[in-house]
Parts: structure tokens; C-alpha cells; sequence
């Protein structure tokens, strides 16, 4: 599973290859989130977005690619 994977590469600390797995996963399952009918799963769905959403952007601070917090970078 891509998202298992991105989150041994975030446990293992390679924040960069954590990031793009999260990104490759995200984009597989936000989509699969917006055809799913209203339910337990998509909640289980919707949480596991927000949660690898949320690490992304944490790791894409931490690794220097777009705009840091304070408008640099």
C-alpha cells in the first residue's frame, strides 16, 4: 500500500521520499474520496486524507520546496 510505504519512509527519516509518497497517495485517494458515498468508510476515508495532507505539508516545510511559514524559501 503507497501510503504504508510513505509512512516507513517517514518513520525511517527520509523526509523527501515520505513527501512524494504522500503526494502519489493522495493523489489516488482523494479522488476515490470524493466518488464515495457518505458512510463509516468515507469518514475512515476522509480522516486518512487529512492526516497524510497535514504530514505532507509539515514535510514539505522541513525539506525546503515551496514556502515556509514565514514567506521564505
Amino acid at each position: 500500500d503507497i501510503g504504508k510505504a510513505a509512512e516507513e519512509y517517514d518513520q525511517g527519516g527520509e523526509r523527501e521520499r515520505a513527501l512524494e509518497t504522500y503526494t502519489r497517495a493522495l493523489g489516488v485517494l482523494v479522488p476515490l474520496l470524493e466518488r464515495e458515498p457518505e458512510g463509516e468508510r468515507r469518514e475512515r476515508l476522509r480522516r486518512q486524507v487529512r492526516g497524510w495532507m497535514e504530514r505532507a505539508e509539515e514535510l514539505k516545510e522541513g525539506c525546503g520546496t515551496g514556502t515556509g511559514r514565514d514567506g521564505t524559501g
